[in-house]
């Protein structure tokens, strides 16, 4: 820790000598206000000859060395008007959009141009047909890299990435299908974040919406129904009142969820005999949510805001079930044939977070603050009986209870340094988690655990332009003290101490057309506070899943690799993963006929390439798009009789059309396959196509809108095979992801809030 804020104190210093050097400074928006990050700036003499060059911060700002010639500045910025301004007039530049205008229509049939600024992938949606296509959902998955799974989204080769709009992290993905696709702005895709978010975030998406001007009330309304064998409902009522700096915004989202799932799994487990497990199985869940934000926010001036912001997230009624069929076998000898219904419930319980924030700029400083505070709990009681027509019935009741707390804070400073700007900052976290199991009749051991984390972290960012490209570098130290209580005894062998450092640099360049970037980073993967529980879960007769309070967190080295030129772009990484997370089966002691589920670090390392490539031009009224993905990992896992080769790659096509029909009729369809192949030690063992239909239709200037939509209408495969040394499963699965939905949605003087919340703890919050 003493090196480190030794460090931070020596490039303090370092800046203030050397800022004393004159420069040339100012800053850069757009027609709302909004700060232009990445905006180039180029330094000319009278006669327009090039003296130097630099790129805007992520809060527009930019900062030239001066020279004896210079006469004027050219900024430019994609979407935008180039603009040339005298040195005199640069302290706030003014870009507006650069947007082909036939009579008093705006022409949208085209499709978002993708272009490499700093470190990220960079799609321009406003204007393009893909600000008609519906939700933020919509945009997402249609993005170079970015691509939808089981209703979560993934960027290639990253994993799950984190999502913010307007620098506010994305909890649940309900808040992306309440946000209309023709209020966003652009789309930032980040394939190896900097230092200033957390170790364990792979990969980041930025959303930055369209800051609409006007005062007084305003409204969003969107209703969707969506229909398969049972019916969901997104219910959304968005609301804002502005009056000059004041804003006041709140939100009402009731979201029905009733699923399903059918499946054929066939568990086998060598003890002392052979034990085979042959399940015919239904599972279901019926939810019932509300969710509610209030708010408030005010902008003092261009340079000061405050806001606080409240959520109390209600759930109103949960419950699930299962229905399986069981054949048991010994040696090949039938042992059982039992039937077991399982019925679960949650209590209707309330979440709470809240956020405050502070964002300002004293000279050239930015300095925003954050600080949040989140609460809640969840209990869940479930009943097991259990049928049998050789064995015994039993009943057997379980109840689980879970409370979480976490106080989290978060401060950065941004500051200019000659062309280029640093960037500084502390976040603190501390969690508390209590975990109950119990089960009254003994088949399984009740537990009590508590988990307690203090997380303090310190990063430091850096980036300077070229005239040429731009290179950044960043440092991020995380101290983690790890606090293990069983039974309310704490306990020395599972807490521990982490003292990490996690670097990572980027260089991009262009030349023309054609933009490619380079970086490495290291990255982390906690477990999650579900794995590091000590419970025992009872899932049936024959199967539990063990927790592990042994796990050590995964540790990834990436270099990736993002090249792009006109409508094409090109990415891919190499990672290699230490400590992976991997799942187990083994037979319980003296119980050869119940199979213990546990994950478990694994010793070797992971080698894993990952390739994409995606093409997306306009021809007339259609917008095609082509993407190609493949995800090859080396590992070999080795048994005390056997080995299991996990090397098979998996490959991935899309293939998405986007027709712009006039008269505000927008026609979307869209196919994707997905082959077999390994993830970690899972192999999906059947190929997967999946075919998406939508149609839209605007009316009064895109105020009211109307969208049918199939979604996978072939209903993809997820069928899937592991083998560890003593257990393997296979399970074929049917979900009801083919379903019809009607999307209504009305806007009235709609204005986004103001709010610049950012939130702190946030990977916290994920892990519980």
């Amino acid at each position: 820790m003493k090196k480190v804020f030794l460090f931070l104190i020596l490039m303090a210093v370092t800046s203030s000598f050397t800022t004393n050097a004159q420069s040339i400074t100012g800053k850069i928006v757009d027609e709302t206000d909004t700060p232009l990050a990445y905006a180039n700036v180029i330094l000319q003499k009278s006669d327009s000859t090039y003296i130097a060059g630099a790129v805007a911060d992520t809060a527009g700002r930019f900062a030239i060395a001066a020279h004896p010639e210079a006469a004027w500045v050219q900024v430019t910025f994609i979407g935008y008007e180039t603009q040339y301004r005298s040195l005199n007039d640069i302290e706030l530049i003014k870009l507006t959009p650069d947007t082909e205008v036939l009579g008093k229509a705006v022409v949208k049939a085209v499709l978002p141009k993708t272009e490499i600024h700093g470190d990220a992938l960079v799609t321009k949606i406003e204007n393009s047909v893909l600000a008609e296509s519906g939700s933020a959902t919509d945009v997402l998955e249609r993005l170079p890299g970015v691509t939808l799974k089981d209703e979560a989204f993934e960027v290639f080769g990253k994993g799950t990435p984190l999502i913010f709009v307007n620098g506010r992290q994305v909890r649940d993905n309900a808040e992306l299908e309440q946000l209309n696709s023709s209020e966003i702005k652009s789309v930032e895709v980040l394939m190896n974040p900097g230092s200033r978010y957390d170790a364990s975030v792979r990969s980041v998406i930025r959303i930055q919406t369209l800051r609409k001007q006007g005062e007084g009330f305003g409204f969003d309304l969107r209703s969707t129904t969506y229909q398969c064998e049972n019916t969901d409902l997104i219910e959304t009522v968005n609301m804002n009142y502005r009056y000059k700096g004041f804003d006041v915004f709140g939100s009402l989202n009731y979201t029905r969820s009733d699923w399903f799932q059918k499946a054929i799994i066939k568990e086998t487990l060598q003890g002392s005999q052979m034990l085979k497990v042959d399940q015919d199985a239904l599972f279901t869940g019926l939810s019932n949510n509300l969710s509610t934000t209030l708010g408030l926010n005010y902008q003092f001036n261009e340079n000061h805001s405050i806001g606080l912001r409240y959520r109390p997230d209600y759930l109103i009624s949960s419950k699930s079930g299962n229905h399986v069929l069981a054949d048991v076998t010994l040696d090949g000898i039938i042992d059982d044939v039992n039937e077991t219904i399982a019925e679960g419930y949650a209590d209707p319980k309330v979440d709470h977070q809240m956020n405050f924030y502070y964002n300002g700029t004293a000279g050239k400083l930015n300095i925003d603050f954050n600080a949040d505070i989140l609460g809640g709990k969840y209990t869940e009681l479930k009943r097991f009986d259990e049928l049998s027509e050789i064995q015994e019935d039993r009943t057997l009741n379980t109840s689980n209870h879970i409370t979480n707390r976490l106080y989290a804070s978060k401060l950065i400073f941004s500051y200019p340094i000659g062309k280029g700007s640093i960037s500084a900052g502390s976040e603190y976290t501390y969690t508390y988690r209590t975990d109950d199991y119990l089960n009254p009749e003994g088949y399984v051991e009740s537990s009590n655990t508590t988990i307690q984390e203090d997380n303090v972290n310190v990063f430091l960012d850096f980036a300077y332009p070229f005239s040429f490209g731009s290179v950044s570098a960043g440092l991020r130290y995380e101290h983690m003290a790890f606090n293990y209580y069983q039974d309310n005894a704490f306990q020395t062998d599972r807490s521990r101490k982490y003292d990490n450092v996690y670097p990572n640099i980027s260089f991009n360049a262009y030349a023309g057309e054609l933009q490619f970037m380079l970086s490495y980073a290291v990255k982390t993967q906690r477990p999650t506070y579900h794995q590091l529980r000590n419970s025992v879960i009872y899932m049936n007769k024959y199967s539990v899943d063990v927790g592990n309070p042994y796990l050590l967190p995964e540790t990834i080295q990436d270099l990736s690799f993002m090249s792009a030129w006109r409508y094409i772009q090109l990415g891919g990484s190499f990672q290699h993963t230490r400590n992976a997370i991997l799942q187990q089966g083994f037979a319980a002691e003296g119980n050869d006929k119940l199979i213990m589920s546990k994950t478990f670090n694994l010793e070797q390392g992971i080698p894993t390439l990952v390739a994409f490539v995606s093409v997306n031009p306009t021809i007339s009224f259609w917008s095609p798009r082509f993407g190609a993905s493949i995800e090859k990992q080396w590992l070999t896992l080795r048994y005390d009789s056997f080995e299991v080769n996990c090397n098979k790659p998996m490959v991935q096509l899309e293939f998405g059309n986007t027709f712009s029909l006039g008269k505000g009729f927008t026609l979307n369809a869209d196919y994707t396959y997905i082959s077999c192949g390994f993830w970690r030690d899972f192999e999906i063992i059947a190929p997967s196509h999946k075919v998406d239909v939508s149609v839209r239709k605007s009316f009064l200037n895109d105020a009211l809108s109307v969208e049918l939509r199939g979604h996978d209408l072939l209903q993809a495969k997820d069928d899937v095979f592991t083998q560890t040394n003593v257990f393997s499963i296979l399970q074929y699965n049917i979900r009801d992801t083919r379903k019809a939905s009607l999307t209504i949605r009305y806007r009235f003087n709609s204005t986004r809030s103001k709010y610049k919340g950012t939130g702190a703890g946030e990977q916290q919050k994920s892990r519980m």
